[in-house]
């Protein structure tokens, strides 16, 4: 794992952890588990059962060899421990299970009926989990914490709320019935802009990065618009940094299909310096400053969403233990997206 897959992972799986010891669950449901970098950590390193439940059967099965890697590693790592009279580590596949599965509150059951729970645990309560679930992914984990009985506690990071649908019978936003009722509507572009974090900006080399990017995809797309190659600027999407407007410009012609003849290098190159030498650089940057200090206030407006759907859906509970929380979990210049919620129904 990355620095940041670690310091995630770490943080959540403790909390999950913590949850369920306090309140005697011990079974848990990862919700699009990808390569399950957290359900290892919770069955392996805390000992809790884990049920890990994603839709892509790739990633189902690379998660699996990566069990296999880690069991491997730290029983030769046990091993050594208990040489040097130190505790052993016990480490065995029972605690963990992949399912390739799109869950939903009608399937729920049976999904969680494939997990062989201990027959002396009278305890068949669920802890539901998402580390960056993105989009829907995080609204469809609430709708199912809603009407599965059997799950009883919800920790959530959400992300990518760019990919959230405001249209259908169940739109990932809004959830909250004040903002229903308003017909209320955030746009791709606010939803966009909400991903954003001003926290990362305040590193110079990171801020400089992200201002040549919006720099050299500007030139490119007016170049395209300029010369006529299309009525509005098309959708390039994410490209990898790269260190130099014509790095950029490779790499996002191929991805749009034109062909090299069409803008040459040398005009890409004339563009490119005509907009430096205006200055345009630095109006992007002043520009986006202003652009990504909104994004908090965003973002806030889709978590206070959220947080006010589950606050409403817990009150009529009977359980004593009954709550929402939230609260930033991660360092936000190591992960921007770093907003968890807790629920107790």
């Amino acid at each position: 794992m990355s620095d940041k897959k670690i310091h995630e992972v770490e943080l959540l799986a403790k909390l999950i952890k913590t949850v369920g010891d306090e309140h005697h669950v011990s079974q848990v449901l990862d919700l699009g588990s990808g390569q399950g970098y957290l359900s290892r950590i919770l069955a392996f390193k805390h000992g809790m059962r884990v049920l890990a439940v994603d839709m892509s059967e790739i990633q189902t099965k690379g998660a699996e060899r990566f069990d296999q890697r880690a069991i491997k590693a730290l029983s030769i790592s046990g091993n050594k421990n208990n040489n040097d009279n130190d505790d052993t580590i016990s480490v065995s596949q029972e605690n963990l299970k992949h399912v390739t599965e799109m869950v939903t509150p009608d399937n729920v059951g049976q999904v969680l009926s494939r997990w062989t729970v201990n027959q002396e645990d009278k305890n068949n309560d669920w802890i539901v989990c998402g580390l960056h679930t993105c989009g829907d992914l995080s609204t469809s984990m609430f709708r199912l914490f809603a009407e599965s009985n059997q799950i009883k506690w919800l920790v959530n990071v959400g992300c990518c709320y760019h990919f959230l649908s405001e249209d259908g019978p169940q739109p990932g936003f809004p959830m909250s019935d004040g903002l229903k009722k308003k017909g209320y509507q955030l746009g791709n572009s606010a939803r966009v802009l909400a991903c954003q974090s001003p926290s990362k900006w305040t590193d110079p080399i990171i801020g400089q990065q992200s201002f040549n990017q919006y720099f050299y995809r500007a030139v490119l797309l007016h170049t395209i618009v300029d010369k006529g190659l299309a009525k509005k600027a098309p959708p390039i999407g994410m490209i990898k940094r790269k260190k130099t407007y014509l790095q950029y410009y490779q790499t996002a012609m191929k991805r749009l299909d034109y062909g090299s003849e069409v803008i040459t290098e040398e005009e890409a190159e004339e563009y490119y310096q005509l907009y430096k030498d205006q200055h345009v650089d630095k109006q992007i940057i002043v520009l986006w400053t202003l652009r990504v200090l909104l994004a908090p206030v965003l973002e806030s407006l889709i978590l206070i969403d959220r947080w006010i759907y589950l606050k409403s859906l817990v009150e009529s509970t009977d359980s004593k233990n009954k709550g929402v929380w939230m609260w930033p979990l991660f360092d936000s210049l190591a992960s921007p997206r770093n907003m968890c919620i807790v629920v107790s129904k």
